[in-house]
């Protein structure tokens, strides 16, 4: 990984949705090389996935918490793997 690998997953982390033409030219270089880049980025698991932030009024939530918990390392897994199974919960963060 280099200067322009780190440049790419900057401007990625800022918005996954920016062009490869936008990339290229803001870090000079072709199209086709930052195609590969990503795709050797996302390869070796640098760049796991690409997700959205939604407006939770917008889609019928009325309440919105972030909760914090002290859990025990040995059962931090486990745990995040309990909360996922309700269905007011939309997200669990680890």
């Amino acid at each position: 990984m280099d200067d322009k690998d780190l440049k790419i997953i900057e401007i990625r982390a800022e918005d996954s949705r920016t062009p490869f033409t936008e990339i290229a030219k803001r870090i000079r270089v072709s199209e086709s090389t930052v195609r590969k880049r990503i795709k050797n980025l996302e390869d070796e698991g640098v760049i796991k996935k690409y997700s959205i932030i939604i407006d939770p009024a917008k889609i019928g939530y009325n309440t919105v918490a972030i909760v914090g918990l002290d859990v025990e390392p040995t059962k931090f897994l486990s745990v995040a793997s309990k909360l996922t199974e309700f269905k007011e919960v939309k997200y669990v963060a680890t």
